[in-house]
Parts: structure tokens; sequence; C-alpha cells
């Protein structure tokens, strides 16, 4: 018994070794989503997850996984059991932030009340009723400067 486990242990560590020698690295995975998804799909990166032999493959504005040989595209969320948390959510987080010195503040709207020392930058449509409720609540703040992008 013992003997037939040493063969398929050998077995499978061979098996693990020869699949990681035809793994793709990031560019070739790249490369490969973008041609099975067509041009109307942009693959912005792809970069390892937490996971190893799964890789993070953003396109257009979503993550999707794939593994090391860009044959799956795994659409779902990524979820560390022992913490609770939701990588895939944090990742969408920190890819959708804006810095500050980014935002195209001469484009901007903007509306100084009082010393204006507070900052807010405010994205609306003037046919949006929340964006309506929104600026009469912004109305009551005071030493505030507010970009208005439109």
């Amino acid at each position: 018994m013992t003997k037939n486990l040493k063969h398929v242990s050998i077995s499978l560590l061979l098996l693990g070794m020869a699949s990681s020698v035809f793994a793709l690295n990031e560019k070739q995975i790249r490369t490969e989503i973008q041609k099975r998804l067509g041009t109307s799909a942009n693959v912005r990166n792809v970069t390892p997850s937490p996971i190893p032999g799964l890789f993070e493959v953003q396109v257009n504005n979503e993550i999707f996984y794939t593994d090391s040989n860009a044959k799956y595209l795994i659409q779902g969320e990524m979820v560390e059991l022992a913490s609770g948390n939701n990588l895939t959510t944090k990742r969408q987080e920190d890819i959708n932030r804006i810095k500050w010195s980014d935002l195209p503040q001469a484009q901007a709207f903007k509306v100084v009340r009082g010393n204006g020392s507070r900052q807010i930058a405010v994205f609306s449509d003037p046919n949006c009723g929340y964006c309506k409720r929104l600026e009469k609540t912004l109305q009551q703040l005071d030493n505030v400067t507010i970009y208005n992008y439109l």
C-alpha cells in the first residue's frame, strides 16, 4: 500500500512540475486572453492573485481570474475565508480610486463657501433627481470648496 502511495505521490509531483513548465508569463496571458476575447474587450492588466497559479485579469472595468495557461476565465468574487475579506471588491475599489491631483479642476464648476478650507468633488447630472437632492444638502455646508463635474 505504501509503495503504491509513493508511486502516486511521485507521479503527481512530476505532473505538477510538467504543467508549470508550460505556464505562461503575465504578458503571454494578457496576449492570449485578448486574442480570445476579441477587440471589444480591453485587457488592461494581468497580475498574480493571492492564489498560486491564478491570475487577476482586468478587462475593461471588470476583474476576472484565469489559470497560468489562460485556458479558463473565471468570473466571480474571491473571498479570503480566514478574514472574510472580499479581495475582488477591494481590488475593484483600488482600481477605481482617483487621486485628487488627477482631477481636471479647471473643467469643474467651483463654488467656495466660507473660507473654503475643506474640498469636495461632486460628479452630477443636471437631470438626476438624486443629484439635485445632494446639491440641496451641499448648500448647508460651510467652509468648503465644491468642485462640480457635469
